[in-house]
């Protein structure tokens, strides 16, 4: 057992687990899904990015432009896909990054799995675990979808238990735009200010976006 935590919906994982390669196969009244489970690094996924897109539950943390972005900050991806007949039904991405405490695993709004399919769910977060396992992170940090409650349970099934001893952010910064951007640079801090003014001296170009630009940005 290795050390772990939990701020509110936020669960963790410290086990070692048993990698065991193998399909699920899952058996209702109507017929018998196999599943298959496969690992990807990418750092550019369109098939799971369209997952996303597609489900209610999708958000822009767990799409792979969001881990092509934290690759700068350290952090590198680990998506855990999970396949039907060849199709995508669900999966989770994991960021994870080299720390003085170890490898640490963390995953922002996953697992996502298609509507209707708590055998689905309930497979994700079993391979979750796994994976943890495999990569050795000291721990797994997972905070589920906004709106799918049903997460808590399944992670709590499989080993994940909540804790307050790791501090993680689980909400928005809002900011008052309402004074117009000069009255938000104000409050930045003096150095923040002076790096402001010299960005465009350096190149950077800074482009006020609108309502309509909304989608464009979470591409």
């Amino acid at each position: 057992t290795r050390a772990y935590g939990f701020i509110d919906k936020t669960f963790v994982y410290s086990k070692h687990y048993i990698l065991l390669k193998r399909e699920a196969t899952h058996r209702d009244s109507r017929h018998i899904m196999v599943i298959s489970a496969e690992v990807n690094t990418s750092s550019d996924d369109r098939s799971w990015d369209n997952f996303l897109e597609a489900s209610l539950h999708g958000q822009f943390q767990q799409s792979s432009s969001w881990a092509g972005a934290k690759i700068n900050e350290g952090w590198s991806p680990a998506r855990l896909l999970l396949r039907a007949d060849g199709c995508i039904i669900g999966g989770v991405q994991v960021l994870w990054k080299k720390t003085r405490f170890g490898p640490l695993g963390f995953a922002n709004k996953g697992p996502v799995v298609q509507a209707g399919a708590p055998e689905v769910l309930r497979e994700a977060c079993r391979r979750l675990a796994e994976l943890q396992a495999q990569q050795g992170w000291r721990a797994l940090i997972v905070q589920g979808p906004d709106l799918d409650s049903s997460v808590t349970t399944e992670l709590k099934a499989v080993g994940f238990f909540e804790s307050r001893v790791i501090r993680a952010i689980d909400t928005t910064l809002v900011v008052d735009l309402s004074g117009g951007w000069a009255a938000v640079q104000s409050h930045f801090r003096k150095t923040i200010q002076r790096q402001s003014r010299q960005a465009p001296q350096r190149g950077v170009v800074f482009t006020e976006g609108r309502e309509t630009d909304i989608d464009f940005f979470f591409r």
